[in-house]
């Protein structure tokens, strides 16, 4: 019962932590600007600490959310992607000033929701990284239209990235769904001879473990699938 209750809230519990990420983010972008954004562990606390806290709102949602180890760790980034310089991460890490820094990335791909757009773009120029923001929605009634569109406009520029050496990051709020999907695309679709569904997710989980992009995501990645092997 309380994963059925959870799938139905969970777009809008997801938009609720959001406003928190995003109402927190001028504190925890101070602390990377003036150097204290290396320490992973205290960001973990931060953001933890502020999303059990809209958590505790929803009593089903905080007890699937602690079964779910995908959730367990706020700021992580994985990568890079099968030797690419391609990396994925959750919201938190995209706002890391010392996690950008140690990888090098010059270009950061963005697939969330309208109201979870939000960032530092001051963060962004002081650091020289070029910035996209591809709207992507986390939910069954998505058109097909959109997703395809945010999956495409992210593989030109994960192709760009690569073709100019520049590092680049793709995230969504979590980092297990929406950022995996757009990986999953580009590597589908590039010239690695990585085509199959399950090749895409076995390279990116081989980085990221917990990447579980949703069965809709899944079934369109399949139809791509089908038409290049035809």
């Amino acid at each position: 019962m309380s994963l059925i209750l959870w799938r139905w809230s969970r777009p809008y519990v997801t938009q609720s932590i959001s406003r928190v990420l995003i109402a927190s983010r001028s504190v925890l972008d101070q602390k990377n600007r003036q150097g204290q954004g290396g320490d992973i562990q205290s960001c973990n606390y931060t953001v933890f600490a502020q999303r059990e806290a809209v958590m505790s709102t929803s009593a089903a949602a905080a007890a699937v959310l602690n079964e779910d180890k995908r959730y367990s760790d706020p700021c992580s980034g994985s990568g890079p992607v099968h030797g690419l310089p391609i990396w994925i991460s959750n919201w938190a890490t995209a706002q890391n000033a010392t996690f950008l820094r140690q990888h090098h990335i010059r270009v950061v791909v963005c697939v969330v929701d309208e109201d979870q757009t939000t960032a530092d773009r001051q963060l962004y120029e002081d650091l020289g990284i070029e910035r996209h923001v591809f709207v992507l929605h986390e939910n069954e009634m998505e058109e097909i239209g959109g997703i395809f569109a945010a999956w495409q406009q992210t593989h030109e520029v994960l192709k760009r990235a690569r073709r100019t050496g520049r590092p680049a990051l793709v995230h969504c709020l979590w980092g297990v769904n929406r950022s995996v999907s757009a990986v999953m695309y580009h590597l589908m679709l590039s010239e690695m001879g990585t085509t199959t569904v399950s090749e895409a997710l076995e390279l990116i989980r081989h980085v990221r473990p917990q990447a579980d992009p949703m069965a809709r995501y899944l079934r369109l990645l399949q139809a791509v699938q089908d038409d290049q092997q035809q």
